[in-house]
């Protein structure tokens, strides 16, 4: 009997784990993130910060990943071997599009960027063509309310050479449930296509 009160008990906890993760919201906050060719970084003391938020407000995981932390972490990605065809034939142009819909909301942008290029005229060019792309994509990723808390300044710098200065603090949110139905819907359409390639294989050999 208590052996199963405490299965019951167990089975409970999982399930209210997979509800509150399922309706949660991740929050990835990045503070301090610096990347520059022209300026030696002395105190790039950057910090990544995932959580889960459920309600809007409150916190049930915390993930702080300093720069020791991320570096051990790409370490790791290099040690291990990765198949590039492998990922190639994985992934299409209808699973990239279905990645879009995720749809990642930004709730607080701080930049200051100064970029240049090798030719002047160019550079000339690059300011406005990227000032114009961010133009178009906020209205998608920011909501009206975060309007006031997204700040971002571009300036060119005619060096004569390929430069770049960024400093950046955003504040990015994705709900899980938008990247389960994603994946859901890859998932179905890699088995619809599977179960195609096997039908026709049958026919070819009847």
């Amino acid at each position: 009997m208590i052996l199963v009160l405490f299965l019951c008990c167990i089975i409970i906890i999982i399930m209210l784990f997979i509800i509150i993760t399922i309706i949660s919201t991740i929050h990835i906050q990045i503070n301090n993130l610096e990347f520059s060719n022209i300026r030696k970084l002395k105190n790039n003391k950057y910090k990544i910060v995932f959580s889960m938020i459920i309600l809007k407000k409150v916190k049930w995981l915390l993930i702080k990943i300093d720069k020791r932390k991320l570096q051990r972490i790409i370490n790791k990605i290099h040690l291990e071997k990765i198949n590039i065809k492998k990922l190639e034939r994985e992934f299409n142009i209808k699973d990239i599009k279905e990645l879009s819909k995720i749809e990642p909301k930004i709730r607080y942008l701080n930049m200051d960027a100064k970029l240049g290029l090798d030719d002047v005229i160019l550079t000339s060019y690059l300011i406005p063509i990227i000032s114009t792309i961010f133009a178009i994509i906020m209205p998608y990723v920011v909501q009206r309310k975060d309007v006031k808390n997204i700040k971002y300044n571009l300036k060119p710098l005619y060096n004569m050479k390929n430069v770049y200065d960024i400093k950046l603090d955003i504040c990015i949110e994705i709900k899980v449930m938008d990247i389960l139905n994603v994946f859901y819907n890859i998932y179905k359409s890699k088995n619809k296509k599977e179960c195609k390639n096997i039908i026709k294989n049958k026919s070819i050999y009847v």
